[in-house]
């Protein structure tokens, strides 16, 4: 199944419209996904209301006046409101009554407030603003799941009906051997979700097997046998492993004979925020596969950022993917 008709599948089940805020409202990709999401045209007319966040009513364009599309712009009420709230939330990190003011005033701020007050069910930002910009208000306000030590990202890797998952290329930096172990099993929970028949992990290094060693390679052995110690259901894990191997059936079998995994993996966990993230953007530009996400793993809402080069697909498809999340997120 593609994945629209996927996403399609999940939608239907919604006994409601899913609002999806978009803070940056006035950004012409955004307004041309909101227009696109509620044409009479659209699969996801009927389950998805676009908001849209404008700082004044002056920079709402005429383009999505009297259109489907909800816009919202920021009030003084709302700010004060907001500015308490996020003190009450933050006074015992330092935060102070005005620096909560002022940060509120922000529309990655105000946005979020809508989030965590359910004004609205989800949250579709980046495009102007930095990663840090979204993910620091994420944390702050709505905060991770029950149970959830690490926050992660994974990005969704899709050419016709081939899906791949790309782990995590947004927010843990230099992981630790115990956050790898819950960037895995995010990712897991994540591929289920999205009905992979067989989970096949691939916990990535430079090296496959035992043919290599140094620290990397060991934190991946020790976070590989941790996952494998998890005995996830449907979850297949392989490594330390190279991503060829990992890819190749023929060269696994030469490089890594004693794995039973057959055929391709279909979600890496990479070992840094930087093999992560310059590995999707090569799937991408010379691979050809649209890169969706990054998707957010673990906050109790959700929250997803984009990269600031997103194209209107890739802003439409994490939208969809968003409002997905909505109604499976427990």
């Amino acid at each position: 199944m593609k994945l629209l008709d996927f996403i399609l599948s999940i939608l239907q089940k919604s006994k409601r419209p899913i609002t999806i805020l978009f803070p940056e409202g006035n950004n012409e990709k955004v307004q041309a996904v909101a227009l696109n999401i509620t044409s009479n045209k659209s699969p996801v007319k009927n389950f998805i209301v676009p908001v849209l966040l404008f700082n004044n009513e002056k920079e709402i364009p005429n383009s999505i006046k009297n259109t489907k599309i909800k816009t919202l712009v920021i009030t003084d009420n709302q700010i004060t409101n907001f500015a308490n709230q996020l003190y009450e939330l933050r006074k015992a990190k330092g935060l102070t009554l005005d620096d909560a003011q002022q940060l509120v005033q922000s529309r990655n701020y105000y946005g979020m407030m809508l989030v965590s007050n359910k004004a609205v069910d989800g949250f579709v930002g980046g495009i102007t603003f930095t990663t840090a910009d979204i993910l620091r208000p994420a944390l702050q306000i709505i905060g991770p799941k029950a149970g959830i030590k690490t926050v992660c990202s994974t990005f969704i890797m899709n050419k016709n009906e081939e899906i791949f998952l790309f782990s995590d290329g947004s927010i843990n930096l230099n992981p630790t051997t115990a956050q790898l172990v819950d960037i895995a099993r995010s990712t897991a929970h994540f591929a289920e979700l999205l009905q992979f028949n067989t989970i096949k992990l691939a916990m990535l290094s430079y090296a496959t097997n035992n043919s290599g060693a140094g620290e990397s390679v060991d934190k991946i052995r020790n976070a590989t046998n941790l996952v494998q110690q998890l005995k996830l259901k449907n979850v297949q894990v392989a490594g330390p492993i190279q991503f060829d191997a990992a890819w190749d059936q023929e060269v696994r079998n030469k490089k890594f004979p004693s794995l039973t995994i057959k055929g391709q993996c279909n979600a890496f966990i990479f070992p840094t925020l930087d093999a992560a993230n310059i590995g999707y953007k090569i799937a991408q530009r010379l691979g050809d596969y649209q890169a969706i996400g990054p998707i957010v793993l673990g906050l109790k809402q959700p929250v997803n950022d984009l990269s600031r080069g997103a194209s209107i697909d890739d802003i439409y498809y994490t939208a969809l993917i968003t409002a997905m999340q909505t109604l499976i997120k427990n």
